[in-house]
Formats: C-alpha cells, sequence, structure tokens
C-alpha cells in the first residue's frame, strides 16, 4: 500500500549558477565525415520535428529531444506525467557543465596509453642495451680467462706436440675447456634467468612464465659468442712451435 510521488531536486547550473532541476542531456547530429551530410540532417531534421519527436517520446517513456513536443502520456504513469509537468514548469540545470568532453577524455586515455607504453618501450630498450653489455663483458671475460690458461699451459701443449697431438687436437683441448667454462655458467645463470623472467612479466607487457624459443636463442648466441672468444686463444696454441714451447718455463 505504498504510495509514491515526484518532487524536483534542486541543483546548480555548472555555467550560469542559477538553482534549477538536473537533467540528463544528449545530442544528436551529423559527423563532419559522413559522406551524405544532406541527407543525414533532413533525417535529423524529421526526428527532431515536433510531431515525430512526440510520438518517439510516447513509445520511449521518456522527455522529448524538443521542448514543443508534447507526447502522449494518456497510456502512462500518472506519476510520469507529474514529473513531466515539473520539467516543464522548472528550469533545467546542468550541473555537469565544465566536465571534460568524450573527445578530451579519449585524447587523454590515448596519451596515458602512450605514455605507459612509452615507457615499457624504453624498459625493454635499457634491458636489451644491458644484455648486450653483459654478453660483451662475458665474452671478453672467457676470452681473457681461455688466453691466460692457455699462456699458462704452454708447456704442455708444447709437449703433447712433441708426442704426436696435432693441431685440431690442440684446438679441441682449448675450446673444451672453454665449453666447460660456458657449461658452468648456464648452470648457474638458467635458474636466475627463470626468476628475472617471473619479476619482467610484471614490468614488461607481452612476457610470459615460459618462453623455451627465447631461452634457446640466448643461449645460441652465447655458445657462439664464447666459441668466437676461444677461437683465437686456441689457434694461437695450436700455432706453438712444440721445441720453442718446451722451453718456455
Amino acid at each position: 500500500s505504498l504510495r509514491f510521488t515526484v518532487a524536483p531536486i534542486p541543483a546548480e547550473d555548472g555555467y550560469t549558477g542559477k538553482r534549477g532541476i538536473p537533467y540528463a542531456s544528449w545530442g544528436i547530429g551529423v559527423a563532419a565525415s559522413s559522406k551524405h551530410k544532406a541527407e543525414a540532417f533532413k533525417l535529423v531534421q524529421f526526428l527532431m520535428s515536433q510531431q515525430t519527436n512526440a510520438e518517439l517520446s510516447t513509445l520511449a517513456n521518456g522527455f522529448p529531444g524538443n521542448k514543443t513536443a508534447q507526447p502522449d502520456f494518456s497510456k502512462s504513469d500518472p506519476l510520469f506525467k507529474t514529473a513531466f509537468d515539473i520539467y516543464q514548469q522548472g528550469y533545467p540545470a546542468n550541473e555537469f557543465v565544465g566536465l571534460p568532453k568524450s573527445e578530451d577524455l579519449m585524447r587523454s586515455f590515448d596519451e596515458q596509453v602512450k605514455i605507459l607504453a612509452s615507457a615499457h618501450t624504453l624498459i625493454g630498450r635499457l634491458s636489451s642495451a644491458f644484455g648486450f653489455i653483459a654478453l660483451l663483458l662475458a665474452s671478453i671475460g672467457l676470452y681473457g680467462v681461455t688466453a691466460y690458461r692457455v699462456a699458462r699451459r704452454t708447456s704442455e701443449v708444447g709437449l703433447r706436440m712433441a708426442l704426436g697431438a696435432n693441431r685440431t687436437d690442440i684446438v679441441s683441448l682449448i675450446l673444451r675447456g672453454a665449453s666447460t667454462q660456458v657449461g658452468i655458467g648456464l648452470l648457474i645463470g638458467i635458474p636466475f634467468c627463470f626468476l628475472a623472467k617471473h619479476w619482467l612479466q610484471h614490468q614488461l607487457f607481452g612476457i610470459g612464465k615460459f618462453d623455451p624459443t627465447s631461452l634457446i636463442i640466448a643461449i645460441a648466441v652465447l655458445g657462439i659468442c664464447a666459441l668466437i672468444a676461444s677461437l683465437l686463444p686456441a689457434a694461437r696454441a695450436a700455432a706453438i712451435e712444440p721445441m720453442r714451447a718446451l722451453r718456455t718455463e
């Protein structure tokens, strides 16, 4: 047995500051990119005409966009007719004036997306740069260690060659030692790689939990760089004269 009534809610116009009744505004128009502007504008004129707008408002049980249109409330709820009478008598106050337009919101959203994407791109480029520097330092370090070991084993190399070892055997010996160092480094580095990947997937877009292709490529690149860094000391070791090497202390 509840009874409801309709009463106006005072609001302040966001542009003029005048007191009135709040309302939700909407608009209809023709896009600037339309290929048939004249025909589209005729449709707008038809929809916003007094009779058509009144009929549409009656079907939708809503207030008309044309202020001169009078909907038919004979089959509507009496409260709706009361609300429409209050709306006509009062001053429509748009309290949302001054808020950003949809175009501004979309533009701001695009700018925020670009800023976020640029930050992720910067992090990705810095990560790639640091990875390249780390690879370069690892190659230089492997070359230095291999060259030092070859220099320390000069007498051993000469003895092996004097006992019948050929240059291929010497190169294989040096490369096996370098490969052992690379293998130990991979056994230590791969677990840390998974830990770093778990952290980076929350920092960069498009990084999954496990990417075997990227891991294989990284190992292959590291192996190639290690091979190149080890070939020069191995070639030097193979070029040693056995008699001269035996006299080296």
